[in-house]
């Protein structure tokens, strides 16, 4: 790789500042954010970013492609994939003449919508939307309290109130009275996963911080952590609809 004529085609913003170190950081749209000191001058920066090239090129292209799969364009059409504790289901949608109720039912690898051919003719793609939304938070309601009733009795807590809702940057949360919020798109999680994150904000309930007591609490309930911990972090953008 020629590193001279890579780190030529990077743009960056520099933000100064009394700091005494150089940070770059790759945002969210890819754009590099440099934070330095005032003492460091351009011609500094432009050979830190030369030596940090790959780096800053390999980050791009991963955000690049968490990009594609986030934004992703659903039609919520019959063999469209849609995930359900961790596993792949192909849509199919059923219409009726006669008007029945919205329901959504798992049948082998199939996840099949039955709904009235009225109620789909008009704005078909965000009424199939809402009824799938609308499952998928009631199945994971259920699958929160029991596993939340579970890991409650190991850990020794007693959470005061669950409360399942979409966060745009959390999976979960733990108040200080003990009230739980879980992001009902976990429900497209494996269940390891989603017992992770139950584990995570229970453990809160003893030690309200991230401290090496904490995460050796959370290890003895769960001692491989870490491994869901990787895949909500590598796969987590892809989680919802």
């Amino acid at each position: 790789m020629n590193k001279a004529l890579d780190s030529e085609k990077i743009q960056y913003k520099i933000v100064r500042s009394n700091r005494k170190t150089v940070a770059i950081q790759l945002l969210e749209d890819g754009n590099v954010k440099v934070s330095a000191p005032f003492s460091v001058t351009k011609k500094q920066i432009d050979e830190i970013i030369k030596d940090k090239i790959s780096w800053i090129l390999k980050k791009q292209e991963e955000l690049k492609r968490i990009y594609i799969e986030k934004n992703i364009d659903r039609k919520f059409e019959d063999g469209e994939k849609i995930s359900y504790l961790g596993k792949e289901f192909s849509l199919k949608i059923i219409k009726a003449k006669e008007y029945i109720q919205p329901k959504v039912v798992i049948d082998n690898d199939n996840m099949v919508i039955y709904i009235n051919e009225k109620f789909i003719d008009k704005d078909a793609k965000e009424n199939i939307r809402n009824i799938i939304k609308k499952w998928l938070v009631e199945r994971f309601r259920d699958v929160a309290v029991d596993r939340i009733k579970k890991y409650s009795f190991l850990i020794g807590v007693n959470p005061t109130k669950i409360t399942i809702r979409e966060q745009k940057t959390r999976w979960g949360s733990c108040s200080s009275k003990g009230n739980i919020n879980l992001n009902w798109k976990l429900v497209m999680a494996p269940m390891e996963v989603i017992d992770y994150v139950i584990v995570h904000e229970l453990c809160h309930m003893i030690e309200m911080n991230h401290s090496k007591n904490y995460w050796n609490i959370v290890s003895t309930v769960m001692p491989d952590y870490k491994n869901h911990r990787k895949w909500l972090k590598e796969n987590g953008h892809k989680l919802g609809i």
